[in-house]
């Protein structure tokens, strides 16, 4: 699945810290690799590249990665934040 930053969130970055809110007022804080990941979702990106690119930034195994980023992206479009795109 291809996911994105929605256009209408605000967000701050920081190394290592990263905030989002949303137009409704939710805040989303994101700490460590997290913020790696919405620097990727600039531009429509499959959750399997993001993997690819995790795993291969720091050294850690695609499963346990996979977990962890389908997690993250969950709760990010929970709150409205990303969106899900046809490939």
């Amino acid at each position: 699945m291809n996911w994105v930053r929605r256009a209408d969130v605000v967000w701050r970055a920081v190394p290592g810290y990263l905030v989002v809110a949303t137009i409704d007022g939710d805040i989303v804080e994101i700490y460590g690799p997290g913020s790696d990941v919405w620097s990727l979702l600039d531009a429509p990106i499959a959750d399997t590249a993001i993997v690819a690119h995790l795993s291969q930034r720091y050294g850690a195994g695609i499963d346990e990665i996979g977990r962890d980023v389908d997690a993250l992206l969950a709760r990010l479009q929970d709150f409205g934040c990303v969106e899900s795109i046809a490939a």
